[in-house]
């Protein structure tokens, strides 16, 4: 019976990360931190891309990344 609970406890919490990470883009192109948009990694995708598309990227992802999260949780609770 503990397996079952377990084997929960891990979908929710990959579905709950689903809309961590989805949130975490949205809000970082949305508001534009400097920690998120002037950081190395993010300054070469948008040199090689251009700001207006790494911000469409970012919006685009962050609404699969919470679509998915939100799909997934409630796949919990239907099925």
């Amino acid at each position: 019976m503990k397996g079952v609970f377990l084997i929960r406890a891990i979908s929710y919490s990959d579905s709950f990360l689903f809309l961590i990470v989805g949130l975490y883009f949205l809000f970082g192109a949305i508001k534009k931190p400097n920690w998120f948009w002037n950081n190395r990694k993010n300054t070469r995708f948008r040199n090689f891309f251009g700001d207006r598309h790494a911000y469409a990227f970012y919006i685009i992802a962050g609404i699969i990344c919470i679509g998915l999260g939100l799909f997934r949780l409630l796949q919990e609770f239907i099925f």
